[in-house]
Parts: structure tokens; C-alpha cells; sequence
């Protein structure tokens, strides 16, 4: 009986343990997106590739929050859109979509 009433206390203390330095992780995490995201749409717009971006956008909009805006930056075969993710800056939410 003591067996197992120490085992129970041990199991206790290793999932206190476990849990309570991931609690101010949560707490203190940052709201995402703080800045608008673009996505990138290596396609002209009025194609598939656009209304599937723009129907996305709408969802991430209302589930996640934040603002989600569709850039287009056609032509290369999406060497254009590639590239342009590749050079933007650190600091900005760009998303690449084909």
C-alpha cells in the first residue's frame, strides 16, 4: 500500500513539474500576426490560384484575426513572386502561394 501511494506522489510531482514551467510560455507568448500577411500569388489574378488565396484570406481573417492581403507578382513561371519572398525584408509575414 505504501508502494503505491508513494508512486502516486512521485507521478504527482513529475507532472507539476513538467507543467509548471510551460505556463508562463503561454502566458507570455505574443498575438499573432501583429502586422498584416501578405501572400504572394505568382499567378494574374481572376485565376484559381487567386480566389483560392482571396477564400483563405477571408478564413485566416476570422479564425485567426489580423490582416491577410493577396499581393500578385505574375510572370518568370513564378521566378518573379519567388524571388521577391526571397528579398523581402526579415521583418514582414509574407506567404508564398502557387
Amino acid at each position: 500500500m505504501k508502494s503505491r501511494s508513494t508512486l502516486l506522489l512521485m507521478l504527482l510531482f513529475v507532472a507539476v513539474s513538467v507543467c509548471l514551467p510551460c505556463r508562463g510560455i503561454v502566458w507570455s507568448a505574443e498575438k499573432y500576426p501583429t502586422r498584416p500577411v501578405t501572400s504572394i500569388v505568382t499567378f494574374a489574378p481572376g485565376g484559381i490560384s487567386d480566389m483560392t488565396m482571396r477564400l483563405w484570406g477571408k478564413y485566416l481573417e476570422k479564425y485567426v484575426g489580423g490582416t491577410f492581403v493577396v499581393d500578385h507578382k505574375p510572370g518568370g513561371g513564378g521566378v518573379i513572386g519567388y524571388t521577391y519572398v526571397a528579398l523581402s525584408s526579415s521583418t514582414t509575414s509574407r506567404v508564398e502561394a502557387e
